[in-house]
């Protein structure tokens, strides 16, 4: 009974060996068999070194562009170089220059003391907070974005400060 069994197994063994390889391990393989990638290969390109070749072309003179636009750039800068504050000695000078008693006059009767008198005065939370929502009690202020708001009020003090727009 015993060999009977194991006789029985061998061949059961015996044939799945031999058998053919199921369709669902072909499909799921992980591998190439070497008759599929004769049949499936890809050839190499016969205009590949040309497409190389302008491609090469391309990205020089693209360099070429960059390069020029850097230097145009440069050159900008080294222009408007003479009004750039460089030292301590400039920067206390054009402070001096900005900040002096007449700096923020309005061209009114009343003189202004600071920047928030020309401009107005800072943003405060409950302000932006009413403009957020909408219930602002003034036109101008629910028409404005916030951002502009500041944006502006940051770039007049800039502007003032390296003499000239940015």
């Amino acid at each position: 009974m015993h060999e009977a069994r194991s006789k029985k197994n061998y061949e059961r063994n015996l044939e799945a060996a031999n058998a053919p390889e199921r369709l669902d391990e072909a499909m799921t393989r992980s591998t190439v068999r070497a008759s599929t990638a004769s049949m499936t290969a890809v050839l190499p390109d016969p205009n590949r070194f040309e497409a190389a070749r302008l491609a090469r072309e391309k990205y020089a003179a693209l360099t070429q562009l960059k390069s020029e636009a850097r230097r145009d750039a440069l050159a900008r800068l080294y222009a408007a170089a003479g009004d750039f504050i460089v030292d301590e000695e400039d920067l206390e000078r054009r402070v001096e220059e900005v900040f002096k008693e007449t700096s923020f006059d309005i061209g009114s009767i009343e003189h202004g003391r600071s920047i928030w008198d020309v401009e107005g005065p800072p943003l405060n939370a409950t302000n932006l907070r009413k403009d957020l929502y909408g219930t602002a009690t003034n036109s101008s202020a629910t028409m404005a974005p916030t951002g502009d708001k500041t944006t502006g009020l940051q770039r007049k003090v800039a502007e003032e400060l390296i003499g000239g727009k940015l």
